[in-house]
């Protein structure tokens, strides 16, 4: 009888390789993406925004923005209510004249599906992030 292989050189059929050493409860074994000692700072400011009006499909919006913030085009921006995360937006447009942008909808937040006209939010846009690993900082 030939042995054929499978996935890695072991024999078709066999069982496949255990690891004594690592169970799956260890969770020495597989390290978190980012240690506590390197978590970041993020620099943001926060400013309200009112929906002046929403797309057919509520996935694009223009929004007022009474404190003429002006919101980077291309940045993301969280939109809350009383301190709850709503709906998060990328920023396509800015009409500084006449203190509007327009925004894409990128992700909801618990069963927020859509905006109102007239809603007023706090819109919270991250300016810098500046992440601090042992005696380095960088932006």
């Amino acid at each position: 009888m030939a042995w054929s292989t499978g996935l890695l050189g072991a024999p078709a059929g066999a069982a496949p390789a255990v690891h004594p050493e690592i169970s799956a409860h260890d969770t020495d074994a597989f390290p978190p993406a980012v240690r506590d000692d390197e978590l970041s700072n993020i620099e943001a400011r926060t400013f309200e925004v009112r929906v002046a009006r929403r797309s057919g499909t509520s996935h694009v919006y223009l929004f007022n923005d009474p404190a003429a913030a002006k919101p980077q085009v291309g940045r993301i921006l969280l939109l809350k209510r009383d301190e709850d995360p709503v709906l998060a937006f990328r920023v396509l447009r800015t009409y500084p004249q006449e203190k509007q942008f327009i925004a894409r909808r990128v992700m909801r937040y618990s069963d927020h599906q859509e905006l109102s006209e007239g809603d007023i939010l706090t819109a919270v846009e991250r300016l810098n992030e500046v992440a601090v690993s042992g005696d380095s900082t960088y932006t």
